[in-house]
């Protein structure tokens, strides 16, 4: 399911630099919102990501421009506004900052580091979304529910997170 958000992203950055406008997705999106409201379920999660996309990205953005840039350097679409910067420092638009909370709060899973999480994850394709975990079964029936790469993952050491792992 992140890969959706992660080709939704992709193509928000490439709306951006078509429209010459960093704000003209997040417009979008606050019509978007205005017409659909909130979801409730991962159907209807889904659901508004392909009508967002198709109804207020993909119309604004031809058919032409996309595949050129579907195998291009990322840079080719995103140096305007993001000079320079890798895909992880690409700060998040609304509509990807919604969607991707929306996702862990219909799966119950925390983006709120407690005192009970012992791990976390850092979701590099995400300006490296942190999420959290109870224990490490939890860690991993996550990994293995989604295509998660890249990413890292810490461990709580004292009060503090290590880095254990990367992939």
């Amino acid at each position: 399911m992140l890969t959706k958000l992660y080709y939704l992203k992709k193509l928000i950055l490439q709306l951006e630099c078509y429209k010459d406008s960093q704000q003209f997705p997040d417009t979008q999106f606050a019509l978007f919102q205005k017409e659909h409201g909130e979801c409730s379920s991962f159907f209807g999660w889904d659901r508004q990501i392909d009508e967002f996309q198709r109804d207020f990205i993909e119309k604004h953005l031809p058919l032409n421009i996309r595949e050129e840039w579907e195998y291009s350097d990322y840079t080719a679409y995103t140096d305007k506004f993001h000079h320079r910067k890798f895909w992880n420092e690409i700060e998040d638009c609304d509509a990807v900052s919604y969607f991707l909370k929306k996702f862990f709060e219909l799966a119950r899973i925390s983006t709120v580091e407690t005192d009970t999480m012992n791990y976390c994850l850092y979701l590099y394709d995400f300006n490296n979304f942190a999420i959290y975990f109870e224990d490490e079964s939890a860690l991993n029936a996550f990994i293995e529910a989604e295509d998660v790469a890249p990413c890292t993952c810490f461990e709580r050491k004292g009060d503090d997170f290590v880095e254990t792992w990367s992939m």
